[in-house]
This record gives structure tokens, sequence and C-alpha cells, in this order.
């Protein structure tokens, strides 16, 4: 099994986080694991509810929605 550390948890999700495994009689480790899996499994559910759209853009609509959204591809280095 891998080992993940997740950092720079602020206090208020900490303490949700505790408290639902609490709930669930379960340590917070556990619960970590359980929502990320979950997550994944609903994660890789194909949704097709779009694919009316897909298609409708024109080139330069594409274009402009790649420009304005290129910054979403850089990465803070300060917090890695």
């Amino acid at each position: 099994m891998a080992i993940l550390i997740i950092n720079e948890i602020d206090e208020g999700t900490l303490a949700k986080l505790q408290q639902e495994a609490y709930r669930r009689e379960i340590n917070v480790n556990e619960l970590a694991r359980q929502l990320i899996q979950s997550f994944l499994d609903s994660y890789s559910i194909i949704h097709h509810d779009l694919d009316k759209l897909s298609g409708t853009w024109t080139e330069q609509e594409a274009n402009e929605f790649l420009s304005v959204t290129q910054d979403f591809s850089l990465i803070d280095k300060g917090i890695w």
C-alpha cells in the first residue's frame, strides 16, 4: 500500500473530518481513504448531458477559451 500525506488542511476542514470519522466510528485516515475512493468511483462515471454541445464552438471561440484558461495549467510551486 502507498502512503499519502495531505499538507495544509485548515482547522475547519480537519474538524469536519474528525467529526465525520467519529460519527462513522472510524479513524480520520480511513475516512479520508473512503472519501477519496468514493469520489474517484463517482468521478469515473461518463456523463452525456453536454454531448449536444460537442463540436458547436467555432475555431475562434475555441481559441478564445484556450487563451483565457491557459493559466489553469500553471502549478504554484509554493504549495508543493
